[in-house]
């Protein structure tokens, strides 16, 4: 009788140890998917990032559009800094144009 009794209480305490064991397990599986899920979602957002930036030659030629434009400006500017031809001395008078004109009526 106290042999059988030891083991019943061999075969209980190997049962909990097993559920223990198996709760340890379950716990580590979904902490595997939980961290399965955020590399997924990090592969997702790497993946749309990557599609939504250029190609270096697309790269390139954008680049040489915009050293193209600022090239045009810088040109620009320049003929604004010039006076044009004939254009008055006096920088309060630059860029104002007048007109006449003599089949108008006189001013009072």
């Amino acid at each position: 009788m106290r042999r059988s009794g030891i083991v019943v209480a061999g075969i209980m305490l190997l049962g909990l140890a097993a559920m223990g064991c198996q709760n340890k397990v379950h716990d580590e599986n979904i902490a595997l998917h939980r961290e399965a899920r955020e590399l997924r979602a990090r592969n997702l957002e790497l993946e749309t990032q990557l599609r939504q930036s250029p190609d270096p030659a697309a790269l390139q030629t954008m680049q040489q559009q915009l050293a193209a434009r600022d090239a045009k400006i810088a040109e620009l500017e320049n003929q604004l800094r010039q006076p044009a031809p004939g254009a008055p001395q006096d920088s309060l008078l630059a860029g104002i144009e007048v007109t006449r004109d003599d089949l108008a009526a006189p001013l009072p």
